[in-house]
């Protein structure tokens, strides 16, 4: 979200001093904190998704030549979804950041903070459909590539071993799907608890700026 360059707070301090004097509760302090915190934490996992998506999409393209090379379509079909889910995620990301820009920091504080309010919506609404664009192809190919093995499943005898083994199979996939359930959830309370509180405070410190200051 943030380049690598520094943030040359110093140009706009004073500016920024002028603009607040009508907004005390806005301190200067706290949106150079937040902002750099923000920012690092978005630019932090980032980073970690795309390393994750670089390990998943390697490792399940070896399952697809794997697959493959056994003629199980179905299987290999499963793990090159996973593959293609694993490059599409960054590219998520990415667009998320796209859409919402990080602002000019030599913009009024009225302009800045606006810019801020957006790109928080912007991303509280991507992390709200996570469920669509990040769990549910995760699920649907880790779940599909698990049922291409299923074969033996079915044809297990009715004794204890062959009941234990179903209860394990079933018991995997109701905790894929409990895992996915839980992670969209996670996802929809960081954009409620934290991406949207933040930006309606935002929109209280603009509503308490003087009518005249220019956005």
């Amino acid at each position: 979200m943030m380049s690598g360059k520094a943030m040359d707070w110093s140009q706009i301090q004073q500016q920024w001093r002028r603009d607040s004097a009508v907004a005390p509760a806005m301190s200067l302090a706290e949106v150079q904190a937040q902002d750099r915190v923000l920012h690092k934490q978005i630019r932090a996992r980032d980073r970690r998704e795309t390393v994750v998506a670089i390990v998943v999409a390697l490792f399940f393209g070896y399952v697809a030549w794997s697959e493959a090379g056994r003629h199980a379509w179905m299987g290999a079909a499963f793990a090159a979804e996973l593959v293609l889910w694993a490059i599409w995620v960054p590219f998520r990301l990415r667009k998320a950041r796209r859409d919402a820009p990080e602002p000019r920091h030599d913009l009024p504080l009225r302009s800045y903070l606006v810019h801020q309010r957006d790109m928080l919506l912007a991303q509280a609404r991507m992390l709200e459909r996570a469920w669509l664009w990040y769990v549910m192809p995760c699920m649907v190919g880790v779940i599909g590539l698990t049922l291409s093995h299923a074969d033996g499943v079915w044809t297990v005898k009715n004794d204890m071993v062959g009941m234990s083994i179903r209860l394990v199979f079933f018991s995997y996939i109701a905790g894929v799907i409990a895992l996915g359930v839980g992670v969209a959830w996670l996802n929809r309370y960081v954009a409620r608890t934290k991406l949207r509180t933040r930006a309606e405070q935002l929109d209280r410190h603009l509503e308490s700026l003087s009518p005249e200051d220019v956005e």
